[in-house]
C-alpha cells in the first residue's frame, strides 16, 4: 500500500481536458468534411455537428467537476499542485471546447 487516497490527483488529469478537446476538434472537422462530400441536408448536418460539440462540452465539464471534487491537499504537496494544475488546464480546455463550437449555428456548412 502506498498510503494514497483513492481519488488523488493524477498526472494524467492535467492533459485530459485537452485530449477531449482534440477528439472534439477532429470529429467536428471530419463530420464537416464527410457531410459536405456526401451532400447531407443542412439541418441534419448542423444537428450532427452540434451534437458532437455538446457531448464533448459535457465531457470536459464532467472532468472539471471531477477535478474540483478531488480532495484538497497541502499546497506544498505534489497532489495539491496536480489538483490545482488539472483544474486550471481543464478550465482552459473547456473554454477551447466552447470556442470551437460557437460558430456552428451561424456559419455556412459547405461551399
Amino acid at each position: 500500500m502506498t498510503g494514497r487516497t483513492p481519488h488523488s490527483a493524477s498526472l494524467l488529469l492535467v492533459p485530459a481536458g485537452f485530449a477531449i478537446w482534440a477528439v472534439a476538434f477532429s470529429l467536428l472537422y471530419a463530420a464537416q468534411a464527410v457531410g459536405c462530400a456526401f451532400g447531407w441536408s443542412p439541418g441534419i448536418h448542423r444537428a450532427l455537428l452540434l451534437l458532437i460539440w455538446a457531448v464533448h462540452v459535457a465531457a470536459v465539464a464532467a472532468l472539471l467537476v471531477y477535478c474540483v471534487r478531488l480532495p484538497r491537499a497541502r499546497s506544498d504537496d505534489m497532489r495539491g499542485f496536480l489538483r490545482v494544475t488539472s483544474i486550471g488546464c481543464t478550465i482552459a480546455a473547456l473554454a477551447a471546447t466552447l470556442l470551437i463550437g460557437l460558430m456552428i449555428p451561424v456559419i455556412s456548412l459547405c461551399r
